[in-house]
């Protein structure tokens, strides 16, 4: 992730806001459900697709297609925001999230 997040209930959805520093930097508000709090919440720290499918996979009852086209979608909303950092601290293209 490009900066560090903190996420709030709100309502019958979920809010994010950038944290610390990083909230001079980013001031936009992410909406988003649960799951999508999660995977932000996962994504804070070094974790691959791969990792990040399995954490889903066991934290929710649902079928692997169904939590991978949870997960493409989610970091491509992230992608196209420029949220997204790979290992080299390059943004993440939409195109890169749907080959992994």
């Amino acid at each position: 992730m490009r900066y560090k997040f903190a996420t709030q209930k709100v309502g019958s959805g979920i809010v994010a806001v950038a944290i610390e520093e990083d909230a001079l930097k980013y001031s936009d508000i992410l909406r988003m459900n649960s799951a999508g709090a999660y995977i932000l919440e996962q994504l804070q720290n070094d974790i691959s697709y791969n990792e990040l499918t399995v954490r889903m996979l066991q934290k929710y009852d649902a079928k692997k297609e169904t939590v991978e086209k949870i997960l493409i979608d989610f970091l491509g909303v992230l992608s196209e925001k420029e949220l997204l950092l790979d290992n080299n601290g390059t943004l993440v293209k939409e195109c890169d999230i749907r080959r992994a």
